[in-house]
């Protein structure tokens, strides 16, 4: 809700989508104007396809052609054939006439009628005893001669005027479904415009549909379009469609960094960050269960390994997944493949290591485990890291940050606060200042938790309030810094301790001046300089 009005979910304005937009009508006037027109729309679950599909239909409705949409159904392992012809064809008998509808369906309407009921119940032959003779209408309708009928059908439509047929979620087609769209991507002529769409992440090496897109992409009859996610600025024209203005940078970032583009990931989390559905952080449950979908289907063995990957983060290395998830190697190297194969990991060229094609599946999947589970697999990741670490002899700032967040979340308090001074040594070493600081108040939020540690730590807490509040400082946080000095021990009479205000000093933050009575004026060096508190400020010194 924003001001009492119910936020709008999805943006009333198609966005990022002018050349793909222009490629699908392109080939919609091709169809009009005699030529045959085939376009196949993929890309990865919500980024976008039936959003432009949709743009299409509605425009080419608008421009008097007749639009049919249907969908192919996801229904285990059973087999609904032909659903998305049943769909599309279901509405002629509202679209059309009934004198229309009868030149269209011509001799094929009992037939079409075991296939679309809607479209009139089959016409059954009378004997001369005065029974019916069904053999015409009940017996087997070969799927040639089906195939046959449906194309005179287009063909008549199209007789009338451009026809506009979209068969969405191609990757759930069961066989017949596929022949019957291979036929007529083959006999189409002008006037019917075919526009098929799928899931790009979906196919996996076995997957029936990759055969028939080879088969298309060979007849020379198809051109292929594939959808990209959303950069920054159309993310930000998205993201102000939805809220009715434009978006704070902050947010923008926030969101896009979370999604990485994808449309419908981003209008999820916006609907969630601006409701305040669970808190900014939480994954809203329709995306969650979307992204859940397809690591469920996969085997339990891969799924834990996707569970132990997910906690290492949105990266880790082959090592040191291999020790983690404990499997034999070529055990090990099937559940990959797997994962791979689903489009759920992807291998970086480079370096070998897996990351997870999009970051939410990997938060999705760390978000599914029950609390309970967490903090053994962290514990096993930090083990791993920490043996690699000694085994090199060292690490630098990211890898030493990463053990610290493993040990953290392990709730090992006391490894957790040495890792912690550890990275923030290391991070302030290779001037990553914010990063810096993060560790340092890490260990000081542990201090009194972790004393065993505390006494170990080669930096004392007065020490890592000051390596912390100059870090603060110095990326510009200088609230921060204040309050991070200030949680120094004071000495009786309220004075800063010596320590206390040189700390002050190298974090940059002056120390507060004295108040002036009436008619006194600070001195000219005092006034509006960087780190001077602020009117309405006082208190925070």
């Amino acid at each position: 809700m924003i001001g009492g009005v119910a936020l709008r979910v999805t943006s009333p304005v198609l966005v990022g989508r002018v050349a793909e937009a222009a490629q699908l009508w392109a080939a919609f006037e091709r169809a009009v104007a005699g030529s045959p027109a085939t376009v196949v729309v993929a890309g990865e679950a919500g980024v976008g396809k039936t959003r432009l599909v949709s743009e299409l239909l509605a425009r080419a409705r608008a421009h008097g052609a007749l639009a049919l949409v249907g969908g192919c159904l996801d229904v285990g392992e059973g087999v609904v054939a032909y659903a998305p012809m049943v769909e599309a064809l279901r509405p002629l008998g509202e679209l059309l006439g009934p004198e229309e509808l009868e030149r269209v369906l011509a001799g094929a309407r009992p037939e079409l009628a075991r296939l679309v009921p809607e479209l009139g119940a089959p016409v059954a032959s009378v004997s001369s005893r005065g029974g019916s003779v069904g053999a015409e209408a009940t017996g087997v309708l070969e799927p040639g001669r089906l195939f046959e009928l449906l194309l005179g059908v287009l063909h008549r439509l199209a007789e009338r005027g451009a026809v506009l047929l979209v068969v969405e979620d191609l990757y759930w087609a069961d066989r017949s479904t596929r022949n019957l769209l291979g036929f007529l991507v083959r006999n189409l002529r002008g006037g019917v415009a075919l526009v098929l769409t799928y899931r790009s992440d979906e196919l996996h090496r076995r997957h029936p549909l990759r055969g028939f897109l080879a088969e298309l992409e060979r007849s020379g009859r198809v051109e292929r379009l594939e959808l990209g996610r959303l950069g920054r600025r159309e993310l930000g024209e998205l993201l102000a469609g939805i809220l009715g203005e434009p978006p704070a940078p902050a947010l923008v970032d926030e969101i896009l960094a979370r999604s990485e583009g994808n449309p419908f990931f981003a209008e999820e989390l916006l609907a969630a960050r601006v409701g305040g559905v669970g808190g900014s952080a939480e994954l809203p449950e329709a995306l969650r269960d979307l992204l859940l979908a397809r690591v469920e289907a996969l085997p339990e063995a891969t799924q834990r390994m996707l569970q132990v990957a997910a906690v290492a983060g949105r990266r880790v290395d082959h090592d040191l997944l291999a020790e983690v998830a404990a499997q034999p190697p070529e055990r090990l190297v099937e559940l990959l493949r797997e994962a791979v194969t689903h489009h759920l990991l992807v291998v970086d060229g480079g370096s070998g290591a897996y990351a997870f094609r999009h970051a939410l599946v990997q938060e999705a999947i760390y978000d599914d485990l029950l609390p309970v589970q967490r903090p053994p697999l962290h514990a096993a990741s930090a083990h791993a890291l920490a043996a690699r670490i000694e085994g090199e002899g060292g690490a630098g700032a990211a890898e030493l940050g990463r053990l610290a967040y493993h040990w953290y979340a392990a709730h090992d308090l006391g490894r957790a606060l040495l890792a912690s001074v550890q990275a923030g040594q290391a991070a302030e070493a290779a001037f990553a200042l914010a990063e810096a600081a993060g560790h340092y108040e890490r260990a000081l939020e542990l201090w009194e938790q972790a004393p065993e540690a505390a006494a170990n730590s080669p930096l004392d807490r007065s020490s890592l309030l000051q390596r912390a509040a100059q870090a603060a400082s110095r990326v510009g946080e200088g609230a921060r810094a204040v309050a991070l000095i200030n949680q120094a021990p004071a000495v009786p009479g309220g004075r800063l301790p010596g320590r206390r205000a040189a700390g002050r000093r190298r974090a940059g933050v002056r120390p507060r001046p004295a108040r002036l009575g009436p008619g006194r004026q600070a001195p000219a060096d005092r006034q509006g300089l960087p780190g001077a508190p602020r009117p309405g400020c006082d208190h925070l010194l």
